[in-house]
This record gives structure tokens, C-alpha cells and sequence, in this order.
């Protein structure tokens, strides 16, 4: 009995993990077509951060999505509303 249960672990965790996976790739292709489209700020500035985690090749594109997406006139494309200085 213990080796089936042993057994049943390991296929719920690679199953649970190849879903996690697979729901990640998705958002990485909304992601870009969201780019593309110049729609949903947020979710692209936050799926930039989150793709920071897969080095190195996430990683990489992370960074330049995120130093992009923090540009004045890429905000602007976007429709964002440029936010104020607290400067006195």
C-alpha cells in the first residue's frame, strides 16, 4: 500500500507542475500579444517581473520588458496616465 501511495504522490506533483507550467506559457503569450496590442499595462509589467524568475533566458526578457514598460511614452502608448512628481 505505501509504494502506491508513493506512487500517486509523484504523479499528482508532475501533474500539478506540467499545469503550472503550461498556465505560465499561456500568460507569456497573452503577455505579448497584450504588448502587441498596446493593452493591459499591469499584466505585462507583472508577467516581466515574474518571468525575472526563469534565468536565463526569462530573466533577460524580464528585465528589458520591465525597463521598457517603465518609459514615459511606452505609458503613454498604453493609455496610462502619467503619475505625478511629489517633488516640492
Amino acid at each position: 500500500m505505501p509504494t502506491a501511495l508513493f506512487a500517486w504522490f509523484f504523479i499528482v506533483f508532475a501533474s500539478v507542475f506540467i499545469l503550472m507550467g503550461w498556465t505560465f506559457a499561456v500568460f507569456v503569450i497573452l503577455a505579448g500579444k497584450n504588448l502587441g496590442r498596446q493593452k493591459r499595462y499591469t499584466f505585462c509589467l507583472v508577467m516581466g517581473c515574474v518571468e525575472c524568475l526563469f534565468f536565463p533566458f526569462g530573466t533577460v526578457l524580464g528585465v528589458f520588458t520591465i525597463l521598457v514598460l517603465n518609459r514615459e511614452n511606452v505609458k503613454a502608448m498604453f493609455g496610462e496616465k502619467p503619475r505625478l512628481n511629489s517633488e516640492s
